[in-house]
């Protein structure tokens, strides 16, 4: 597929689940190697406060002191935490913790497992954790490194998040018959991450005069090709009915000139967004 310009273009325009099912065993095998890469190596990931400083000042962070009740990703979580009240959740690729310390501090909270695949964030998570249980003995942290969904991280969790984390992983099939696995009955999950709209394809049509993106892979060279994947309604629809999650709901975040849109109904809104969040229903079939 990463062999002619027919076969980038889809990679790159078409809906995840569509373009992932086009590629080779080997072309996916080195896509997944090239996202782990992406999140272990690269040099903003290797330093809490140059997370996310793009967005925030002194980093998407644990101590950000953003409130999470002005910034739409995590009201998004925070309004759902509200009505769920979980006891034993799992975040999967936490970061340094920006949304961590939100599930953390929930009164109903007994136990909260991190997966990370970047061993300087799970450390920093570590330390923050245990400063938290000074004052909140009462929550237990887990910590796992690995890469999702192959590492094992048991089985029970009434709330799994997923933040600026699915789009990473693009295997979604098996992420869904994962989690389908670790949530009870009537669990959520909870997504956010870039939403694959008319922002991002405008920006992808830019890269392809500005980067050269379309030139065909030379010698089985992948690197400009990680962590494309960004997420849509339809795909989550579509995994939906093959796995026992229903979509309960689905929120989407206009930014910049976009923001024009907002008015739109929901269902017209989304094609506009440039991050879109998702609340997944574990149910019995």
């Amino acid at each position: 597929m990463f062999n002619t310009k027919l076969g980038l273009l889809k990679y790159f325009f078409f809906r995840n689940d569509r373009a992932w099912r086009s590629l080779s065993q080997d072309e996916r095998n080195a896509i997944l190697r090239l996202n782990v890469a992406s999140n272990a190596d690269r040099e903003d990931y290797q330093n809490e406060k140059t997370y996310g400083s793009e967005r925030f000042l002194g980093g998407e962070n644990w101590d950000c002191s953003i409130p999470h009740s002005t910034v739409p990703k995590a009201l998004f979580l925070k309004e759902h935490l509200k009505v769920s009240g979980p006891r034993r959740a799992l975040e999967i690729g936490p970061g340094p913790g920006y949304v961590s310390r939100l599930i953390a501090e929930q009164a109903s909270l007994q136990e909260l497992c991190f997966v990370e695949v970047n061993p300087f964030f799970l450390s920093y998570l570590k330390k923050k954790s245990d400063e938290f249980r000074v004052q909140h003995p009462q929550v237990t942290f887990h910590f796992r490194q690995g890469l999702f969904p192959q590492v094992d991280v048991g089985t029970g969790y009434d709330l799994v998040a997923l933040y600026s984390c699915l789009h990473h992983i693009p295997n979604r099939d098996d992420v869904l018959r994962k989690l389908a696995e670790l949530t009870v009955p009537n669990g959520t999950v909870v997504l956010w991450d870039p939403a694959h709209y008319l922002p991002r394809i405008i920006d992808l049509v830019k890269k392809i005069f500005s980067r050269k993106i379309l030139r065909p892979a030379e010698s089985e060279d992948y690197s400009r090709f990680a962590t494309h994947h960004f997420l849509t309604v339809g795909e989550i629809r579509s995994l939906c009915d093959r796995h026992p999650f229903r979509l309960e709901a689905y929120q989407c975040e206009l930014g910049g000139k976009y923001r024009v849109f907002q008015f739109l109904p929901l269902w017209l809104r989304k094609y506009f967004c440039s991050e879109i969040g998702f609340v997944l229903r574990r149910v019995s079939r």
